[in-house]
Formats: structure tokens, sequence, C-alpha cells
């Protein structure tokens, strides 16, 4: 490197997003071979085997994408956000909250909630569609609001072409 030159130290960390994901994702996809078999199937029918999948197949590929949605829910990489300070007194059914006092999100929990998810310790892709119909999990994996992971958008995207 020159000396007038940045290292790029944040690259270090979105990798492994996707990456953590994958893996955990493939040990449940080998023990559920439907799985697998269905996207399969889906790939094939939408794109054939003469190309690789790209971003402008998302639209045709929804099993696929249930498949994206469902490792990000079962497994998630940060099973708690960051933590961050209240900005004021508050509270929450009764529960008061102090100025300064340190949050953090389980977000695991929100992924394992049975009022939510049917089966949640299952790796399901079939939740996203009818009859269950269950929301996507994607609103708290990677953190929510100004906690939000900044390489989201990257690690979705990624995570839908490995597995496309």
């Amino acid at each position: 490197m020159r000396s007038n030159e940045q290292p790029l130290r944040c690259l270090l960390v979105a990798p492994d997003t996707p990456v953590s994901t994958m893996a955990d994702s493939f040990l449940a996809i080998r023990v559920s071979p439907d799985v697998q078999r269905k996207a399969q199937e889906e790939g094939n029918r939408a794109i054939g085997s003469g190309r690789l999948s790209d971003p402008s197949d998302r639209q045709i590929l929804p099993y696929i994408n249930a498949v994206v949605e469902e490792a990000r829910r079962w497994h998630p990489i940060a099973p708690m956000s960051l933590p961050y300070a209240a900005d004021e007194d508050d509270s929450i059914n009764d529960f008061r909250i102090l100025k300064r006092a340190l949050l953090v999100s389980t977000i695991w929990w929100f992924t394992r909630n049975s009022d939510v998810y049917h089966d949640p310790k299952m790796f399901k892709p079939a939740r996203s569609f009818p009859p269950y119909s269950e929301p996507p999990a994607t609103g708290v994996t990677l953190g929510f609001g100004r906690q939000i992971y900044p390489g989201s958008a990257l690690a979705d995207a990624s995570l839908f072409l490995i597995f496309a």
C-alpha cells in the first residue's frame, strides 16, 4: 500500500454476512432435500441451464427468494442487535426506560417468536406462501432504524445470487 492510500477496513465486515448465512443454510438444506429440489426445479423452469441467474431474475424466482428470506430468519448471523442508548426517559407497557439506558434488541427472539412463525425452529421456506403467509424477518435480521447494517442490500443481493 502506498503511503497516501487509506486501507479499506469496511470491506472486512461485508463478506462475512452472506457467507455465514449461506454456510448455516446449506446445513439446513442438507437435511431438507425437498427445499433444494424445489429451488432447482424453479431455477431450471424459469431460467434454464444455458446461463447463470442475475439480479433481474429475482421477480421470476419466488421460491428461491423464500429460501433467502428463510435463511436470514432461521439463523440470523447477529442474534443480538448493537446496543444503543435511549435519548429520553420513556416507558413501554409500564416498564420505565431511563434516558441513556442501554437497549439491545434480541433479534433471535423476533425470528423465533411462535406467535408469528409456526414451528420457528424448522427451516421452512414455504412459510412465505399460503396457507402460512408469515411476515418476512428481513426487517429485523440485519438491524433496523439507525442501527441497520449498512451492507444489508449487498448481503441480500449476494445471498440471492448464491442461492439462485
